[in-house]
Formats: C-alpha cells, sequence, structure tokens
C-alpha cells in the first residue's frame, strides 16, 4: 500500500468513525437521563438483534488531605496518590517542572485531516 493511498483510507475512515460516535453519544444520552431519570434501571434489555446491558457504579472522590492525615508518611502517601502533569502547572514553573521529570512515556499520535 502507497503512504498516499493509506493517508486518504485513514482519513476517509476517521471521518465515519467521528460521525457514528456523535450518533453513539447521542444515543447513549438518552439512555443515561432515561435512568437518571428514573425510567430505566440496571440490567439487561433486549433489541431486536442486540442487547443491552446497563450498569451503575460509584466510585469515590477522596480527599487527599484526609488520607494524608491518616497516614502521616509522605513516602507511603506518594505511593498513593498519581501526579497529573496537566495540574502541576498551576503551581510550578516549567523550570520547576523540568527538576522534577524523572522519565517521560512516549505515545505515537497520528493525526489526518482534508486538504
Amino acid at each position: 500500500m502507497k503512504l498516499k493511498q493509506a493517508i486518504d483510507e485513514l482519513g476517509k475512515v476517521l471521518e465515519e468513525k467521528k460521525k457514528l460516535e456523535k450518533v453513539e453519544k447521542e444515543i447513549k444520552d438518552r439512555i443515561k437521563k432515561a435512568v437518571e431519570g428514573g425510567k430505566l434501571t440496571e440490567g439487561k434489555y433486549k433489541g431486536n438483534k442486540y442487547t443491552m446491558t446497563i450498569s451503575v457504579q460509584a466510585s469515590p472522590i477522596i480527599n487527599p488531605e484526609k488520607v494524608y492525615n491518616k497516614i502521616k508518611d509522605i513516602t507511603l502517601f506518594c505511593n498513593c496518590v498519581k501526579v497529573n502533569a496537566k495540574d502541576v502547572r498551576r503551581y510550578l514553573s516549567d523550570k520547576e517542572i523540568e527538576e522534577c521529570i524523572e522519565s517521560y512515556t512516549k505515545t505515537v499520535k497520528i493525526a489526518v485531516k482534508e486538504g
């Protein structure tokens, strides 16, 4: 497969995917509203061809300050938390952030647009 052909093929697939993801989101939003409004509950529902399972999960929101006050050990506390680089930018300069970096993870990203 030639590169130009692969680029155009990928672009077409991504356009179709974007349209389908929009439709998926709209449908799921309607279903979520029905669940939140009490019209649907957890369980399995059958369509003509497909089956849908609805489950509701509750995830705790934990106060890091309260956790630290209970652990009272900075090393143990650091094992419990993940530092988000985006959030750190609010509190540290780029130079300070650079001094804290241990390594990098690399991700290959491919973007395609028409034109």
